[in-house]
């Protein structure tokens, strides 16, 4: 396993999760914890010792972690308000009543010079059609500032550019607290998917009168 890492760390000169995953003969990421408990851990015998790759690397687990985490708390709220949810972690989305989707995303803080400051989100290819939830990092991306809420865009944008001046665009909404948002998503998706059953029922008796 570490013979087979070491030359892909030869012929690359990095090593990622996308560069293991997309390797033939290398096991995915999600195998190596189970032998070396961390990635870190396993780059070590092997010579990869990255700074900047490791700092990048931990930011990014704890705001998948934390994304991981408000994503519970959502499927708990719905749940607690009589909805029924799933989760796919491959996706980081959730399907709430059957009905409608929630992904979770991070918007980046950017400075470049002469410019305003800007964040960008990135939209995975797989993610379903119906609300993005994301974590809105502060200055050098350091903490959280606040949590956006925003329909999918109707066209296919892999990257979503945010600033101060455009969130009608994109139709955001901004949070200072998680749980402002959950509450006010919860609200409206359970009026939403509890009103269609209505809607068809009552179709349904239309017709059966006709």
């Amino acid at each position: 396993m570490l013979a087979r890492l070491r030359k892909v760390l030869m012929k690359k000169g990095s090593l990622s999760t996308d560069i293991i995953n997309t390797t033939p003969g290398l096991p995915r990421c999600s195998t190596y914890p189970n032998h070396f408990d961390t990635l870190r851990k396993l780059y070590r015998p092997i010579g990869y010792n990255n700074t900047r790759y490791w700092d990048d690397l931990e930011a990014y687990q704890r705001w998948v972690d934390l994304n991981l985490g408000n994503a519970a708390r959502l499927r708990e709220a719905f749940e607690k308000a009589g909805g029924r949810t799933a989760f796919d972690p491959s996706l980081g989305c959730l399907r709430v009543n059957d009905a409608v989707s929630i992904c979770f995303g991070v918007a980046k803080w950017r400075k470049y010079e002469s410019r305003d400051v800007h964040w960008t989100l990135h939209r995975r290819s797989r993610w379903p059609a119906g609300w993005i939830v994301a974590i809105r990092l502060g200055t050098n991306n350091e903490a959280v500032q606040d949590y956006i809420l925003l329909p999918s865009p109707s066209r296919a944008f892999r990257w979503l550019w945010i600033s101060e001046d455009n969130p009608q665009t994109y139709k955001i909404e901004v949070f200072q607290t998680f749980e402002e948002l959950a509450r006010s998503l919860v609200r409206r998706v359970n009026k939403a998917t509890r009103s269609t059953p209505t809607k068809r029922q009552r179709s349904k008796a239309i017709v059966g009168r006709a």
